[in-house]
């Protein structure tokens, strides 16, 4: 062997060169989301190889945070190795979703909702730990989906999170009196004051509501405030309630007064007083 190098000109004074390929290269993150075979190539243009170890091809098939392999080769030049670590990650990201503010006990907003998506993944890790789907539109029963990816390039399908109602307007709020007041703006029973609500989207806890005034006096009122069932509300007023159930006082006297004997020999006036305190005779 001694006299082969002499041939070649000199002795061997490199170990020899190891290079390795895989099937599928890394992604940018160095993950692998599917099997990889790693294979070597041992070569030396001095002198022969006379040994190697962990240089033979090899499937890696199953998920690893990190598989080192490593080629070892000798020759008259010395020995040299080369290692390749590998990463496998196959399984899609989990998913954990949730919703803020969380809906009313009926179901519904009456604000923005933010719907926040949390990426999961023991293995590559996610590319993005979160993310932050915001509902700003008035509807019922709409959705927000988002897609969590790995860092291996694993994607799991878009997931959705649906029932979301909201509902940013008011209802509205109307009143009546019943019975109406009379030309002079009284009335001398009680008085309903009645309300209306109404709510186009989310509806309304109570679509009426009577107020009844029955104490007697001038310019009383009655309030009623109106909710959806998404929490929003309006108010409306009955005003001007004017009640009065005492009948008139009565006044009686006559002009001129008669003599002694109860006669009158001239016209007499009979004068009828009535008084009122509250709405006035």
């Amino acid at each position: 062997a001694f006299i082969a190098k002499i041939s070649l000109g000199g002795l061997d004074s490199t170990p020899p060169i190891i290079t390795v390929a895989t099937s599928v290269a890394p992604n940018a993150n160095g993950w692998n989301n599917t099997p990889v075979t790693v294979t070597w190539t041992v070569t030396d243009a001095e002198s022969a190889i006379s040994s190697q170890s962990g240089c033979g091809s090899v499937t890696l098939s199953a998920e690893t945070a990190g598989t080192t392999l490593t080629c070892t080769a000798t020759s008259a030049g010395g020995t040299a190795s080369q290692s390749v670590t590998v990463r496998i990650d196959m399984t899609v990201p989990g998913v954990v979703t949730a919703k803020n503010p969380v809906p009313n006990v009926n179901g519904w907003n009456n604000t923005n909702v933010d719907v926040l998506f949390t990426c999961t993944d023991a293995l590559s890790g996610p590319v993005t730990a979160s993310a932050t789907v915001t509902v700003t539109t008035e509807g019922f029963n709409q959705s927000a989906s988002y897609s969590c990816q790995d860092r291996a390039g694993n994607v799991r399908p878009p997931i959705t999170v649906s029932n979301i109602s909201i509902d940013k307007t008011a209802p509205t709020a109307s009143a009546a009196k019943s019975p109406a007041p009379n030309a002079s703006g009284w009335n001398n029973t009680n008085v309903a004051a009645n309300f209306a609500c109404a709510d186009s989207l989310s509806g309304v806890v109570a679509a009426s509501a009577t107020t009844t005034v029955s104490s007697e006096g001038a310019g009383q009122s009655a309030s009623y405030t109106c909710q959806d069932l998404a929490g929003n509300s309006a108010s409306a007023s009955v005003s001007n309630i004017n009640v009065d159930k005492t009948m008139p006082g009565f006044g009686t006297a006559r002009s001129p007064a008669p003599n002694a004997n109860g006669w009158n020999n001239t016209i007499v006036n009979a004068i009828f007083t009535c008084s009122d305190a509250l709405s006035g005779p």
